[in-house]
């Protein structure tokens, strides 16, 4: 879950929209309940961070409060040899692809606090920003402890057992817990990421409005962007298809594989201009000539039509244009009817 280059001991306080990456947090002390990192009513990312506890397991991980956390993200992070892995008091942050190993209680707790906002989602299966988290637990520690009256939703997680009977009992608390569908043991290790760049095909200037979808499943588009970059972080391996569009730009799609454990990152230029909706005639009218006898020149052509169509045993099309002067898709020479006099 990353190379930690550096350990850090002692408390930590978490800091407004900084960034920490491949560091070990530590305690000073082998006894005694640390909090390693607070991240107190701020958004922070933290990537590839080691929460290494001790043989005693009481120090606790981190704690989350306030309602700036929701923007906070975990991930690709280990929690280690603690009491408890996360303490959530307030809103729930983005965890994904995190390990949770060897906790004396549990790997995640909820608090049922006056600060508790937003939603109790931990992961959906159709949300690609979270999940695919993992526990390996044993001595009866628990994976989550849900504290509140709202049912957490905790889906496509690696409980590290097989059984939904398995499943349940790693799960604590006064509140309930949705945990279907979850993943087979050993599953979270496979996941993958998608990142791609979508831009003007001409310009390669980065558009900020396209959405993003991966099929088959049941995942959500992405239209939530930096600097033109549509990111799906934890997304099963496997082989999809990827759509996207933008205001003013034609739909473009690839078949693309994502490999186990991988990241697979992608450009997207679009073309400017719409395709036509379903249905709609891709041909257009010219001017109208001011002729007297012109509605019955229509008439009698898509007359003359219908009458072909019915011989041939098809419907008529009605993209075919039937106006003297269109431009666009006309029946064939020997279908047409004599010009009116």
């Amino acid at each position: 879950m990353g190379d930690a280059l550096v350990t850090f001991q002692g408390e930590i306080i978490g800091a407004d929209h900084c960034a920490v990456e491949n560091v070990t947090l530590a305690p000073r002390v082998v006894n005694g309940g640390t909090v390693l990192l607070t991240v107190d009513n701020v958004a922070m990312r933290l990537s590839g961070v080691t929460f290494q506890g001790t043989i005693a397991r009481q120090a606790t991980g981190l704690v989350a409060r306030g309602a700036a956390t929701a923007g906070t993200v975990i991930e690709n992070c280990t929690f280690l040899s603690l009491a408890r892995g996360i303490m959530i008091e307030g809103a729930i942050p983005f965890i994904r692809r995190t390990h949770f190993t060897d906790m004396a209680q549990v790997g995640i707790q909820l608090l049922d606090t006056a600060a508790k906002t937003g939603g109790n989602t931990l992961s959906r299966a159709e949300d690609a920003s979270r999940g695919w988290n993992s526990f390996d637990l044993t001595g009866g520690a628990l994976a989550v402890e849900n504290n509140r009256s709202e049912e957490l939703v905790m889906e496509n997680t690696d409980w590290g057992v097989d059984t939904e009977a398995e499943v349940a009992a790693l799960i604590g608390g006064t509140g309930t817990v949705d945990f279907i569908p979850f993943l087979e043991k050993g599953a979270a290790a496979a996941v993958a990421s998608l990142l791609c760049t979508v831009w003007d095909a001409d310009t390669q200037a980065r558009l900020l409005d396209a959405a993003v979808r991966l099929t088959p499943g049941n995942l959500r588009e992405v239209t939530e962007n930096a600097k033109g970059v549509y990111a799906f972080p934890a997304v099963a391996p496997g082989a999809y298809t990827m759509e996207v569009n933008a205001p003013g730009y034609v739909m473009a799609t690839r078949a693309v594989i994502l490999p186990d454990g991988g990241l697979a990152t992608f450009v997207m230029p679009l073309a400017l201009g719409e395709e036509p909706s379903p249905g709609a005639c891709s041909g257009s009218l010219g001017p109208k000539r001011d002729e007297p006898d012109d509605l019955w020149v229509t008439l009698l052509l898509f007359a003359a039509l219908l009458v072909a169509a019915r011989r041939r045993g098809v419907p008529p099309d009605p993209c075919a244009s039937t106006h003297p002067t269109a431009r666009g898709t006309t029946s064939p020479p020997s279908e047409r009817p004599p010009r009116a006099g």
